[in-house]
């Protein structure tokens, strides 16, 4: 079960590092422990961890170190070694405690390259004789699994934007193209916007709070929590409203710092910090306030960004970046200010939602996109602005989710995630395997949860919010007992038999959302509802709607799709059907599959493929003759209670006149039924035993005339060969035009360009229907700063038409040096070079003069570049020399080559051990 005992999570620690380093140290974790805990130094001795936040690292082979915050002793703390299969861009901190051990802390630090740490130790000080056993692999896995935050599944997560709309209406949107900023004409872009609420427009001020929390702010002072455990897909399911403040109706502004923690501004710029230590179930329980400052009453506007990091608008249109370094426990620490950017006094409203990430509305109600790639140390780099939407004018309040940092993992030997095991390599079993196989497992799950013995997080792939909801009102427990009593009174098979579908063949095209960890306590495979035994609880989940699916814009002859996902509640067939007329023809179902249960290499395997219909494949309608029904509108697939089932759906317009120009909206009716009998032709079709409805939407955006222009890579990367400044360098540029017209056409194109981008005017002449890719001549001035992005605007105009293509220019060096020394280490003076050119040529270069008048010294080096081993040597010198030995050699870097551009900021590290040959 999750202990209050030691929060970790996972962050940048650079502003902690020593400034007379002369390499990198990789990037840590932190760890913000609660209560006192005991663990065993080096020498064997106690050592008491007293509460605080340190970072966490490696010190020695089998040692890791703890590194205070101010006012806290630096920790050096025994641990075993351990390995992981884990893939991590950077080290993760794990506390995990083990069912029947509860005073005993698992402290684990899992490494990139494999490698990783496992410390335990207590919280009474009481040392066992028992040996004490490292966590497994899958322990390790599913402490992973456990930490991670909403979106979890998603390399690039979206956003959870909420709208208030003039009456009161809370409106949801998910930004799908929140981490690149794609929006208006971009397919899929966008989900919603959906109601989830009513009643919003009393609150003076809505603040989320982190995770699925907002707060509001209502005109008596009082604030409110809520918890949208629906905010992934935009279900109106709610936890709260829960009264856990009072007085907030004088503050100025009011603004979030995610995990909890709000600031507020007072009438005489008094900055406030308060941690709402109960925000993850709406307990009223605080601590602060505390002031952390001064003079924030001149902002026009404040907000926050995780992590400490805040944005303030003055008056003059400055965007200042400050970072509360004292943001966990209130401490008068910061970092900034620092001017971001400029401009910024002309919009309606400002937010942040996470990861650099700001939205801003113009007061035409365009709202722009931004990242600011500087947001963690303040460094003035940006993309955007892109325009992603519009109409937002009409909001007074908008308000972004703020993600969480991951929270700790515990794990319980005996617990339902322990009972998920590999079954060869790369193969793993999910909950649809379970609740298919094995329901006892999932009632089981369910009853922990209920009973406290695990968190809900334990069971976040089980089902969506809204079915968890349902799931959970009905008492697991007992319902284990009577799985229980069967499995006794019924043979040794019963109640565990297996009833899956054969697996007969594996997906190739994996819908996007299941592609991730291939873990079941992961949002890794698409959200599943199931319920292993009480047909109430089957009945509540029948009367569930699903999600809508936005398939976004199209041109003709464009196809858009998407994918939805049900799980089967009983035996017998599933089908679909849409409600197909004059006006909507042009949505169809491309196929159903039943998915076994199964994962092979992070691919979910098929059991069954059933293929829908073309819209030219029309029959008779038994029911109502001589109307035709279309098969592209109908799929009916056998499924077995527990199974995901996936329909693919498409939205395929063809042109003017058989497609109407806007907006296009079909209805997907899925139902089900335990005979064999369901049949487009027949008759007789038997009744449903359960029916759920999705609407299906889809935008025609007509047919695509004119001239466009796209660029195959708008963010440039240019190599520096150290030529002096003043001269320009050419920019690998290109943009692919497409004439779609019947005529010939002259396109000019021309740029608006920055200092120290370059770039005369040309012409393009078009045939009709002429595809052609064109160089662009731009140039770069060969002396601006390196690792910084230069924005452009091309404009291409014909015939009155004036159209845009941005793009970006980023300059870097065409050989990295990393180095060190001279310098000691025991007896060993040392230094080392490290040369990296683009192509992944790295070479290094190291030398050792042995200072020891008795002994032959060895020097063993290795060196690391974002936490991975790119290189190393051993050299060895006799007794007290006079004369330094060298030692050297090149390779071919795949890591380098892959990540040079990364390299660029970033320092070596250096491993070093000086001792004596054979010791």
């Amino acid at each position: 079960m999750l202990r209050p005992t030691a929060s970790l999570f996972v962050g940048l620690v650079a502003s902690l590092l020593p400034a007379t380093m002369g390499w990198a140290e990789p990037e840590f974790p932190a760890v913000l422990f609660e209560q006192p805990s005991h663990f065993t130094a080096p020498d064997g001795t106690d050592v008491l961890v007293e509460p605080g936040t340190y970072r966490l690292e490696q010190s020695a082979e089998t040692q890791l170190r703890l590194v205070a915050d101010p006012g806290h002793p630096t920790i050096e703390i025994q641990a075993t070694a351990t390995t992981h299969e884990e893939t991590l861009a950077s080290p993760l901190a794990l506390a995990i405690t083990e069912e029947g051990q509860e005073d005993e802390i698992h402290l684990v630090l899992l490494l990139p390259d494999g490698q990783g740490l496992d410390a335990i130790g207590t919280f009474s000080g009481t040392r066992s004789r028992a040996t004490r056993r490292v966590l497994t692999a899958t322990q390790l896995r599913a402490g992973v699994a456990q930490s991670a935050p909403l979106f979890s599944g998603a390399v690039a997560p979206p956003t959870v934007l909420y709208g208030v709309a003039t009456p009161g209406a809370l409106k949801w949107y998910r930004h799908n193209g929140a981490p690149t900023g794609a929006g208006l004409n971009s397919p899929g872009a966008w989900t919603g916007p959906t109601e989830v609420g009513s009643g919003w427009q009393d609150f003076i001020q809505v603040v989320p709070g982190g995770g699925t929390v907002l707060y509001g702010i209502a005109r008596d002072g009082t604030l409110k929590w809520y918890s949208h455990d629906g905010a992934v897909n935009g279900t109106p399911a709610w936890q709260g409203a829960k009264n856990v403040g009072t007085g907030w109706q004088n503050f100025k502004q009011v603004f979030s710092g995610s995990e909890g923690i709000l600031y507020a501004i007072a009438q005489d710029g008094t900055l406030k910090w308060y941690r709402h230590t109960g925000y993850r179930d709406g307990a009223a329980t605080w601590d602060g306030p505390r002031n952390v400052g001064t003079g924030w009453q001149n902002f026009k506007t404040v907000f926050g960004m995780g992590d400490g990091v805040i944005y303030a608008i003055a008056g003059d249109g400055k965007l200042k970046w400050y970072k509360h370094v004292g943001f966990r426990d209130g401490a008068m620490a910061w970092d900034g200010p620092k001017d971001v950017g400029t401009g910024w006094q002309n919009f309606k409203q400002v937010f942040g939602a996470g990861n650099g990430i700001i939205y801003a509305v113009a007061n035409d109600g365009i709202l722009k996109w931004y990242k600011h790639l500087g947001y963690r140390d303040g460094t003035f780099t940006w993309e955007g602005a892109k325009d992603i939407g519009t109409g937002w004018q009409g909001f007074p309040t908008v308000v972004a989710l703020l993600p969480l940092a991951p929270a700790a993992a515990v794990i319980t030997a005996q617990s339902s995630i322990e009972s998920v095991e590999t079954s060869g390599p790369g193969h793993w079993v999910t909950w649809n395997y379970l609740a298919m196989h094995h329901p006892e497992i999932v009632a089981q799950a369910l009853a922990d949860v209920q009973t406290s013995k695990q968190p809900r997080a334990s069971i976040v792939g089980l089902a969506s919010d809204v079915e968890l909801n349902a799931l959970l009102k009905t008492d697991w427990t007992a319902e284990v007992n009577r799985l229980a009593a069967l499995s006794n009174t019924s043979g040794p098979q019963a109640g565990i038999t297996p009833r899956g579908l054969p697996s007969d063949s594996y997906a190739t095209d994996l819908p996007p959302i299941a592609a991730a960890k291939p873990n079941p306590a992961s949002n890794a495979i698409p959200s599943a509802k199931r319920n292993p035994a009480s047909q109430a609880i089957i009945n509540e989940l029948l009367s569930l709607t699903l999600p809508p699916q936005n398939l976004g814009s199209v041109w003709a002859g464009q196809s858009a799709f998407a994918y939805v996902f049900i799980t089967a509640p009983i035996d017998g067939y599933i089908e679909g059907r849409f409600n197909l007329n004059a006006t909507n023809r042009h949505f169809r179902i491309v196929n159903a599959k039943a998915y076994s249960g199964e994962v092979v290499n992070g691919t979910p395997a098929v059991s069954l493929t059933i293929p829908g219909g073309q819209y030219q494949d029309v029959v008779l309608d038994p029911a109502n003759p001589p109307a035709q029904i279309s098969k592209a509108g109908f799929v009916a697939i056998l499924a077995k209670k527990g199974q995901l089932i996936a329909f693919t759906v498409a939205f395929e317009p063809v042109g003017l006149g058989m497609t109407p120009v806007g907006n296009n909206e079909a209805t997907l009716e899925l139902s089900g039924a335990t005979s064999t009998d369901i049949n487009i032709l027949s008759p007789n079709t038997p009744v449903a035993t359960w029916r759920r409805f999705a609407s299906i939407l889809g935008r025609f955006e007509g047919i695509n005339f004119g001239v466009l222009g796209t660029m195959r890579d708008s963010a440039m990367t240019v190599f520096y060969d150290g030529t002096p400044c003043g001269r320009l360098i050419p920019v690998p540029a290109n943009i692919t035009f497409h004439n779609a017209e019947q005529q010939a056409r002259n396109v000019s194109v021309t740029a608006e360009l920055s200092h120290p981008l370059h770039m005369q005017g040309i012409t393009v002449s078009l045939a009709p229907g002429e595809r052609k890719q064109v160089p662009i001549p731009i140039q770069i001035d060969s002396c601006p700063t390196q690792g910084v992005e230069y924005r452009g605007r091309l404009s291409y105009a014909y015939a009155g038409v004036v159209r845009q293509v941005e793009f970006g220019v980023t300059l870097y060096p065409q050989l990295l040096h990393w180095y060190k020394g001279p310098a000691e280490v025991g007896s060993c003076r040392y230094s080392w070079d490290i040369y990296a050119q683009p192509d992944g040529t790295t070479r290094f270069a190291y030398s050792l003069r042995n200072t020891n008048l008795v002994s032959e010294m060895q020097l063993d080096l290795r060196f690391l570049v974002l936490g991975m081993k790119i290189g190393g040597g051993v050299l060895s010198d006799g007794q007290n020399t006079v004369h330094t030995k060298f030692g050297g050699y090149t390779i071919q870097s795949s890591f380098v080559r892959d990540n040079y551009v990364r390299l660029f900021p970033e320092r070596a590290r250096g491993q070093l051990r000086c001792h004596t040959p054979g010791f």
